[in-house]
């Protein structure tokens, strides 16, 4: 998992998805003098062809605990983890998916920065998938972590395992 840091390259951590690129640069034109750019001037759609690979998370504490709850979620995450818009973290279906995000947003809480991570995630025991994530902080003050950006990149995606015939009872 690396922190990026200015100029924010992500090439620096050997990133070269155009995807990922373009986003990075999206985040880093929001902030202007601000350290971390405000939630209300993140527009998912000024990035379109992320959509499908994006969440937004917002950090929410009840009882005194931090939990990720998602605001937005893209059509390709929600096949994959089987969560939607209004879910936690914990609801996340995959174990490697659930721990790898929760370790990456508690790290971009801790940096203020962007945080990109890659992992192994087994949806298809046939054919695990490698995530590329790049999550960035959003605030509602300019300066306090309210909401994680992410965006990520996969390899080996195949969704064959959602056409496979349910088991009979």
């Amino acid at each position: 998992m690396d922190v990026l840091l200015p100029p924010y390259r992500l090439d620096d951590v050997g990133e070269t998805d155009e995807r990922l690129v373009r986003f990075l640069g999206y985040w880093v034109s929001l902030r202007d003098d601000q350290a971390i750019p405000r939630r209300q001037d993140f527009r998912p759609e000024k990035i379109a062809e992320a959509l499908p690979s994006l969440t937004l998370v917002e950090i929410v504490t009840e009882n005194g605990c931090r939990r990720f709850r998602f605001r937005v979620v893209g059509s390709r995450i929600e096949m994959v983890q089987a969560v939607t818009a209004g879910d936690y973290i914990d609801d996340v279906a995959s174990q490697e998916g659930r721990d790898a995000s929760t370790a990456r947003f508690a790290r971009v809480l801790e940096a203020g920065q962007p945080v990109f991570d890659r992992y192994s995630m087994e949806v298809n025991p046939d054919r695990p998938m490698i995530v590329r994530a790049l999550s960035c902080p959003l605030s509602r003050d300019g300066t306090t972590v309210s909401h994680i950006v992410t965006c990520a990149a996969v390899d080996n995606l195949s969704l064959d395992f959602l056409h496979r015939p349910r088991a009979s009872r």
